[in-house]
């Protein structure tokens, strides 16, 4: 009985074995790795400077009478080539305004485990994609490794992007259906109304986009509305009537990971009203339009 062995596989050119035989008439032993001839060994036996690739053990007990016994034996590989350094293939931008970010890698070398550091700390077991949430403004390191199943680790790779606080500049088309505005976590704002009327309100119908690779929590959305109409001669202060939504620290609009959602009434969603002003000719507001401008803020 073999009772000792190298691990399979193994990243070490040298192995030891250890073995018994349950029998009392045992004399002695013969061992042989591989297709070398059997030689007389004690009860272990060990080897040093293999090469590369799949080797064999195996043992036979002999009495004093020379018979020996049906072999027992163990086979194993070595391997002590690292696997290649793995690739990262998605990654932050370089200038992030989300305080959460999603790393992929991937490497050559198949069945590989990996371990991950983060702005230098210690390394940890990790599969891809690996996210963290909650990261601080400022510069920001990751490192990922390989290590095969004979205990092989290849090179690093790294990638390091900063996280800036500023929000993102806001964009506006004419008729103010394209707007993107955020601060905190990164996230984007899209949508609009159309088609007012005099004392209706209606909800500012508003698609909240997630490109993190975790949840958000919008905490803040707000619509702010161009002072005059397109073409100008009817102000939004006299004629229109905005309600915000109820988004909140205490009750936030969720979001899922790379994902996205449509506010469709109120309270989540916004609303706006054309007033009806009593005593006031309002025709000049007709085929009018505003620019309407969103921002907001998010929490991962």
């Amino acid at each position: 009985m073999i009772t000792s062995h190298p691990t399979n596989p193994t990243n070490q050119i040298a192995a030891s074995f250890s073995f018994t035989d349950s029998s009392p008439d045992v004399a002695g032993y013969l061992c042989r790795l591989d297709s070398s001839a059997y030689a007389a060994c004690s009860s272990a036996k060990s080897y040093s400077k293999l090469s590369q690739g799949s080797h064999t053990f195996a043992v036979e007990a002999r009495d004093a009478a020379g018979n020996t016994s049906t072999d027992s034996s163990f086979s194993w590989v070595v391997d002590t080539t690292a696997p290649p350094d793995p690739t990262i293939v998605d990654h932050p931008t370089d200038r992030s305004r989300s305080s959460a970010a999603t790393l992929a890698f991937s490497d050559a070398e198949a069945a590989v485990s990996f371990e991950c550091s983060l702005d230098g700390g210690e390394w940890m077991s990790c599969d891809s994609p690996q996210t963290y949430a909650g990261l601080g403004t400022g510069d920001h390191a990751f490192a990922v490794r390989a290590l095969d199943a004979a205990g092989n680790q290849s090179g690093e790779t790294a990638f390091d992007w900063q996280i800036v606080s500023n929000p993102a500049p806001s964009k506006v088309s004419g008729d103010g259906n394209d707007v993107a505005q955020v601060g905190g976590v990164g996230f984007k704002i899209t949508g609009g109304v159309a088609g007012l009327t005099p004392e209706r309100a209606t909800a500012v119908r508003l698609k909240l986009t997630n490109p993190n690779g975790v949840p958000i929590y919008v905490t803040v959305l707000n619509v702010t509305i161009a002072a005059d109409s397109t073409p100008a001669g009817c102000s939004s202060a006299n004629n229109v009537q905005l309600t915000q939504s109820n988004a909140s620290s205490a009750d936030p609009i969720t979001v899922p990971a790379r994902g996205s959602v449509t506010l469709t009434s109120a309270p989540r969603a916004p609303k706006i009203m054309l007033l009806n002003l009593p005593g006031v000719n309002q025709d000049v507001c007709k085929n009018k339009s505003f620019a309407l401008t969103y921002s907001g803020s998010a929490r991962s």
